[in-house]
């Protein structure tokens, strides 16, 4: 009797310790989750950092594509500026050019200088003859007094250009002695045809002749 009550205590100590040993290895999974969890909490935050460096990679790329589109913009003002017109170099070059082709008497050069809405009026060649014959001698010195010009430009283009230059003391071989103004669109961007000297005022001791029309290139 006290053999088989030595035998059950035995049995229910060690069906006690089987329970223990459970219990410990249901505890250790919960333990290895939670270990676990941490690890993912550690990668998820791994990952948001990784993200934070692309977003920071990104806003550089966007601070450098924002830099290259200003020295873009910047290139593209310079080239725009390079397009004003130096309205003294232009204006002493076609002097020179007029006169050389009075002085030689260049009835052809000289209209060709004319916008082509002057120069194809039905009376021009004759009056263009006659301004030729008025004009006597070869130009030995002249004196560029003044520049009148008005301008129309847009983003440092210019869009149009009207010059009307004076010119005294024009002095020719002939002994002649004359004053000079002209009428020029050097640019206009709205009619190709305005382009060009649209009338030549000559005056003298001999009288004063009027070669085209300014009017007609500048209605208004």
């Amino acid at each position: 009797m006290v053999k088989k009550r030595v035998i059950s205590i035995l049995l229910i100590a060690v069906i006690a310790a089987a329970a223990v040993g459970c219990s410990d290895s249901t505890d250790s999974t919960p333990q290895k989750d939670i270990s676990s969890s941490s690890n993912v909490s550690k990668d998820s935050q791994a990952e948001s950092d990784a993200l934070d460096s692309v977003l920071s990679d990104d806003s550089s790329c966007s601070t450098t594509s924002k830099a290259y589109k200003e020295t873009s913009i910047s290139e593209e003002t310079q080239k725009n500026t390079a397009d004003r017109v130096n309205v003294k170099k232009e204006v002493n070059e076609t002097v020179k050019e007029l006169f050389g082709y009075l002085s030689k008497d260049d009835t052809e050069s000289i209209k060709n200088m004319f916008c082509t809405i002057v120069s194809e009026s039905n009376d021009f060649d004759e009056e263009l003859s006659k301004a030729v014959k008025f004009f006597e001698g070869e130009v030995t010195s002249y004196d560029l007094k003044a520049i009148g010009s008005e301008e129309k430009a847009e983003y440092g283009k210019t869009l149009q250009l009207h010059v009307s230059p004076y010119i005294e003391d024009v002095e020719t071989s002939a002994g002649k002695s004359y004053k000079i103004r002209y009428y020029e669109y050097i640019v206009n961007s709205d009619n190709a045809q305005h382009v060009g000297i649209s009338e030549i005022d000559i005056e003298c001791d001999d009288g004063f002749f009027k070669l085209g029309d300014f009017y007609l290139a500048d209605p208004d």
